[in-house]
């Protein structure tokens, strides 16, 4: 890969946004595929923005070690948008509650972005078996 942003002084390279409503039956996977990457943990960031949900969806990613803002009921655009504003990585990365990131989603993404790409979408792993979600 070429040279990755400066992690130093606190911030982090990359922050990973994760919008979620009402998700407490599939954040804990999705969170543990973003805690298990190829990435060094110290290179990126983990903010979930909690969308107003009425479940335990907050207290399960706060306990896992995500950083978590709550944020009145809007949808998922005005959550990724709301994680933009708080993020403190230099390149941006986002998946949803109900995806379940494989091991080297990090690194496969970033790796465009670093070389020069402007945008890269990366693949998943749903439980889903609508015709949509996959």
């Amino acid at each position: 890969m070429t040279t990755r942003p400066d992690a130093s002084a606190g911030a982090s390279a990359f922050s990973v946004i994760v919008p979620a409503y009402n998700a407490a039956g599939s954040i804990a996977d999705c969170l543990s595929g973003i805690f298990h990457q190829t990435v060094s943990r110290d290179e990126y960031e983990v903010i979930v923005v909690d969308d107003g949900s009425t479940d335990q969806t907050a207290r399960i990613a706060k306990e896992l070690g995500a950083r978590v803002v709550r944020i009145p009921h809007a949808g998922p655009a005005a959550a990724r948008n709301h994680g933009i504003e708080v993020a403190r990585g230099e390149i941006l990365l986002f998946t949803d509650a109900d995806c379940v990131p494989t091991r080297t989603w990090i690194e496969s993404m970033v790796e465009p972005l670093l070389a020069g790409a402007d945008g890269a979408k990366g693949t998943y792993l749903s439980s889903q078996s609508g015709l949509v979600p996959r």
